[in-house]
């Protein structure tokens, strides 16, 4: 089956950007963009296919197949509403089987360029190469970052480091793709963060497994999407890190 940009739409505004977000893509890609919206939650938004009633997370993630990318707003204003809509992200990204998009309410419009967290040589190559396909289809230069304790921070470890993995596969795939390697010694979610608020995007691994078919994010990842300041988009087929390897 084709892939599809599948998007849960309700009235708040996260989701309105959510939905241009994916149209966006969808259009430069050539695929579909489903608008999904679960039976009971009240919404008078149009929506090309009704879930059925229970727990949104459960339902949107069910409802992805592999290949698909999830779309969910979030809505960080704060306040219950916010905080409910930021939880949903970090759900979603747990329970589904495609790549998660989590996209918060801000205007990108003059933002270029992507972020890349790498963490972990596992998920070095398809999270790099996942960020150098968006920077490449849209523009901007490619970031990669990863932070390490300071001893490892050292020029001569770097030909070691799971950044220069990433790095390696981006530049077969994308020659002439404009990169810039960072390796950082602040706490990870703070450098990421930093680093994407004038990024079109920011790109991360799955997190942890968590139990035979299930991974939950670890806390790089669940900081982030708690705090995003851009579209999010969590590549969920690279490899996740058994939770006794100490991921973040």
């Amino acid at each position: 089956m084709n892939a599809r940009y599948v998007v849960g739409v309700d009235d708040s505004p996260a989701s309105r950007t959510a939905l241009r977000w994916a149209r966006e893509r969808a259009t430069a890609q050539s695929l579909a963009c489903v608008r999904v919206h679960v039976r009971g939650t009240g919404s008078a938004v149009p929506a090309d296919e009704t879930l059925p009633e229970g727990p949104v997370a459960e339902a949107l993630a069910a409802c992805a197949r592999p290949g698909d990318v999830l779309v969910v707003g979030t809505d960080k204003t704060g306040f219950i509403h916010g905080r409910v809509f930021g939880s949903l992200g970090i759900q979603v990204t747990a329970l589904a089987v495609a790549r998660v998009a989590v996209i918060p309410d801000v205007d990108t419009r003059f933002r270029s360029g992507v972020v890349v967290g790498i963490c972990h040589h596992d998920a070095a190559v398809a999270v790099a190469t996942a960020g150098a396909d968006e920077a490449a289809r849209f523009g901007g230069m490619l970031q990669l970052v990863q932070a390490v304790a300071p001893q490892a921070a050292s020029t001569a470890q770097r030909v070691d480091s799971a950044v220069a993995v990433g790095e390696l596969a981006v530049r077969e795939r994308h020659p002439g793709l404009e990169v810039q390697v960072r390796i950082v010694t602040r706490p990870p979610a703070e450098a990421l963060l930093d680093a994407a608020r004038n990024a079109r995007l920011l790109v991360l691994g799955p997190g942890r497994v968590w139990g035979p078919e299930r991974t939950a994010p670890g806390r790089v990842l669940h900081d982030v999407l708690v705090n995003a300041n851009a579209p999010v988009l969590v590549v969920r087929d690279a490899r996740a890190v058994p939770v006794d390897a100490g991921t973040p």
